[in-house]
């Protein structure tokens, strides 16, 4: 998977090409390809002009199959507008990979520590967690 390329279309002339800042970056900067406005309190689809091989976007998750057009879905909690210039970096992309194992119904599970204090438990003190 490593060296699988990440293959992607710019549509028009001022869109960019996307990139990780840093080595370290677990993203890549996407980057918006028109100046435009998000209202104050308001929402903005900025269309990004790229399409990449197997992303699909929303605030979800992008399928394999899917080769559209990329956009970010953006929220200006100001009360002010909100420019966002040719160029400016307006979200990232995290690429994870997926694992459909095969489901397997099992009449027990392993018991651990970790399963007696139940979800969200780590780093919460004794006196806090409630007994069920």
């Amino acid at each position: 998977m490593q060296n699988q390329p990440l293959r992607i279309k710019l549509l028009v002339e001022g869109a960019t090409t996307p990139r990780r800042a840093h080595s370290t970056d677990a993203g890549y900067d996407l980057f918006s390809a028109i100046d435009i406005v998000v209202l104050a309190q308001g929402w903005q689809l900025v269309d990004l002009r790229i399409t990449i091989a197997g992303i699909d976007i929303g605030a979800s998750v992008i399928n394999g199959g899917y080769h559209g057009g990329v956009k970010a879905l953006i929220f200006n909690h100001n009360n002010e507008d909100f420019i966002i210039a040719l160029g400016d970096c307006v979200t990232q992309l995290i690429l994870e990979c997926i694992m459909t194992p095969k489901v397997e119904i099992m009449s027990n599970l392993d018991t651990t520590n970790h399963s007696k204090n139940r979800f969200s438990s780590t780093g919460v003190s004794k006196r806090l967690q409630v007994e069920a």
